[in-house]
């Protein structure tokens, strides 16, 4: 019986040892760096995170807004390439460039995906561009 509880214990212990410890070994991608700046983006506080491989690289998703629950609360995604993260995308109140994304659709097939995207109705208005060159 003895054996059988230090057995148990054993066992027990190693898990958790493993358990506090799960970014290990050759597969590993360990990374420390900030995905975004504060003035990059226009929300304050950001929350449930997720970050994925991806074809070249890996792709990061974020709420983001005031706080938790709140009405002006997006979903917004980065890329990273190897050559850092790009800005931000969702432009939830203003297109900066060519290509920043209006919408995100999420489906379980890539078929479903494209039929969503063709039901997204945008409305934009255009304004006027303030360009400055460097000093």
């Amino acid at each position: 019986m003895k054996r059988i509880i230090l057995s148990a214990c054993i066992l027990i212990c190693y898990s958790t040892l493993n358990a506090q410890q799960p970014f290990r070994g050759e597969q590993c991608i360990s990374v420390n760096e900030f995905i975004y700046q504060p003035e990059d983006v226009s929300f304050p506080s950001c929350h449930a995170s997720t970050i994925a491989e991806i074809d070249g690289g890996l792709i990061a998703a974020w709420f983001g807004g005031t706080e938790e629950a709140e009405q002006d609360v997006s979903i917004w995604a980065s890329r990273n390439k190897g050559d850092g993260w790009d800005r931000p995308i969702l432009c939830d109140e203003k297109v900066f460039q060519f290509g920043d994304a209006l919408a995100i659709v999420c489906a379980e097939s890539e078929k479903i995906a494209k039929e969503a995207a063709k039901l997204v109705k945008v409305e934009l208005e255009q304004l006027p561009e303030y360009m400055s060159a460097p000093a």
